[in-house]
């Protein structure tokens, strides 16, 4: 059942909107810096200065909180460029990219610690965050196939998880960057190296290294 209103504010318009998606925002920041347990609208008013009545109106619950926090999180579909090498667009995309906030490995930590009591949060995260980041890879991975610059048997799961997996060992202190965008060259060279055909080269044909033409005369003899 929708809430009433707060008072001049059509229930579904333009206006109702905005609060509901600020405080939504909020509640990820207080979310991932915080733990599902402290995710609270005294925290979010606190956090934000919004007024604590006004946060409980639009999301009563701090369920209802926590899956508009995490249906937050950017899908990176505008941080691809259209033009450059493969390489290069890769390198732009992951740089773009670090220039968000990293959120992925709190909100999993979160999601995991309360599966057997909340299981909604790993849910949504899987159906909000990471299918739609596997459905880019896949779209660029059938890209890269066809243009012949990507192996043949490299798929979005092993992308994925390798994007994620450089992300938590960061979170846990176990690599460390001196800064985003070195982060963003890092996530691109460990994708190129794992996906490319030939991952001395940049993606294109005339780029092709001395090794890869060797190796394909090699093959073709």
């Amino acid at each position: 059942m929708v809430k009433e209103p707060v008072k001049g504010i059509h229930v579904g318009g333009k206006a109702w909107n905005q609060v509901h998606a600020s405080i939504a925002a909020y509640a990820l920041d207080v979310l991932t810096a915080r733990g599902y347990d402290q995710l609270t609208a005294d925290a979010i008013a606190e956090h934000s200065g919004l007024n604590r009545r006004t946060i409980y109106r639009y999301y009563p619950t701090r369920l209802d909180l926590a899956l508009a926090a995490i249906r937050q999180m950017p899908t990176l579909e505008s941080t691809w460029p259209v033009d450059g090498t493969p390489r290069d667009r890769l390198r732009a995309a992951m740089r773009s990219a670090s220039l968000l906030s990293v959120r992925l490995p709190q909100l999993l930590a979160t999601a995991v610690t309360h599966a057997q009591t909340t299981p909604q949060l790993l849910a949504a995260i899987l159906d909000d965050v990471m299918a739609p980041r596997r459905r880019l890879i896949a779209d660029r991975l059938t890209e890269g196939k066809a243009g012949g610059w990507l192996r043949p048997d490299a798929d979005e799961w092993e992308v994925s998880s390798l994007i994620t997996g450089l992300l938590v060992n960061e979170a846990l202190g176990l690599v460390t960057f001196p800064s985003r965008a070195a982060r963003g060259d890092a996530l691109a060279d460990a994708l190129w190296r794992q996906t490319a055909i030939d991952p001395d080269s940049d993606g294109t044909t005339a780029g092709r290294t001395t090794r890869g033409t060797k190796a394909s005369t090699s093959r073709r003899a």
